[in-house]
């Protein structure tokens, strides 16, 4: 009899180790299984991010490409305005000084007769020189008044 419990323990007892060992590697597959799970979980999120993380960065520089926009309208606006006080000054200047030839001219009748004789050489366009009241340029006029401009070394 006592053979017959022993055999029966031994038996239960390697019935037992079977069980522990089924149960070690059912929770290993559940682990494995969890593990998996995780890693998906973890690359969903990952991938969620990064999509995330793409819209943003696409967002920004959607708003760089405005920002480099309006800066190159306020840089044109600022030299569109800097060449409009330019040409104003440059126009002010040659009135300035056109008006103090004209006086000088009223005073100084040499200075005067030199100056037309200047301009009637210089002004080449018929409508300029019927301000001065000079006679309209002959054609061969015209080329001789260019050559002597782009010959000349004063």
């Amino acid at each position: 009899m006592a053979s017959k419990v022993a055999a029966v323990s031994n038996r239960e007892k390697s019935l037992t180790v079977l069980s522990l060992i089924r149960a070690i590697n059912f929770l290993k597959n559940q682990v494995n299984v969890s593990n998996i799970k995780i890693r998906r979980m973890e690359t969903n999120m990952t991938t969620k991010n990064l999509s995330t993380l793409e819209e943003k960065i696409a967002a920004q520089q959607n708003k760089l490409a405005q920002l480099k926009a309006q800066k190159l309208r306020l840089i044109s606006i600022d030299r569109e305005k800097k060449n409009k006080e330019y040409r104003a000054a440059e126009t002010r200047r040659k009135i300035l000084l056109g008006a103090y030839l004209n006086e000088e001219m009223l005073r100084n009748e040499e200075f005067s007769n030199n100056i037309k004789k200047s301009l009637e050489r210089w002004l080449t366009r018929d409508d300029d020189r019927a301000l001065f009241a000079f006679p309209q340029k002959t054609v061969s006029d015209r080329i001789e008044s260019t050559e002597k401009h782009q010959y000349s070394t004063d």
